[in-house]
């Protein structure tokens, strides 16, 4: 299929902002970065749209937007690299692989969502284990990764089960929309979308109209020549 890139780099602009305003609508943030959110949305949207590939890029976008202007949870340049721009490519890498089919938001949240938090996990095993505490959520800490399985997952999870359920509503609200549509025009026009099957025997009986109407015609044109009418 053939893409407007115009309308596509306006949509990404869009989506890219869009998600900007939803990073900062926080239900919980950790104290070293993440947060529950609805950032990863419009991403997933977008991607679903015009599939991995400029899905992967809008991601780069968004994750070093996210860099330069957001709050910074960084201690190198692999944390950057990671959590700010691999993360955030995968997430639109995975909303993308099955674009343009059903239920693509769905798979595309939890493809690109696992990857994502493949991505943060990883770093946290690497990197901030480094600096894991004795306790997270009340629980002795021995090894990084548990460590950064339990952390990344606390806020990674939620975000993408709050995701799926407002795509969920969206869709509902779709599908409503559209029945009171059709309900308003079968209103409006009684007639319409409401025709009956025909019964078994239409057609015969139609085609049997018809060879009397032929007959009778005929009769009637011999009766006018026989009289000398025509």
């Amino acid at each position: 299929m053939k893409i407007n890139k115009t309308r596509m780099i306006c949509e990404a602009a869009i989506f890219i902002a869009m998600a900007e305003i939803l990073s900062l609508i926080k239900l919980y943030e950790f104290p070293n970065g993440g947060s529950i959110t609805l950032e990863m949305l419009p991403i997933i949207l977008f991607a679903a749209r015009y599939g991995c590939g400029w899905g992967s890029l809008a991601g780069l976008v968004y994750g070093t937007i996210t860099y330069l202007i957001g709050n910074k949870f960084s201690v190198d340049w692999t944390t950057i690299i990671c959590d700010y721009f691999i993360a955030f490519v995968a997430l639109g890498f995975g909303a993308g692989l099955l674009s343009r089919r059903k239920w693509s938001v769905y798979y595309g949240t939890v493809i690109g969502g696992v990857l994502r938090f493949l991505a943060h996990f990883l770093i946290g095993v690497f990197v901030w284990g480094k600096w894991m505490p004795d306790t997270f959520l009340g629980k002795p800490m021995t090894s990084p990764w548990i460590y950064s399985l339990i952390y990344n997952g606390s806020y990674m999870l939620p975000s993408i089960v709050l995701c799926l359920v407002v795509f969920a509503l969206i869709s509902r609200c779709g599908s409503i929309s559209r029945r009171q549509t059709c309900w308003r025009r079968n209103a409006s026009y009684p007639l319409r979308g409401r025709a009956k099957p025909p019964p078994e025997n239409f057609f015969k009986s139609r085609e049997k109209s018809v060879d009397k109407r032929r007959k009778t015609s005929i009769i009637s044109f011999v009766r006018q020549e026989h009289s000398g009418i025509v």
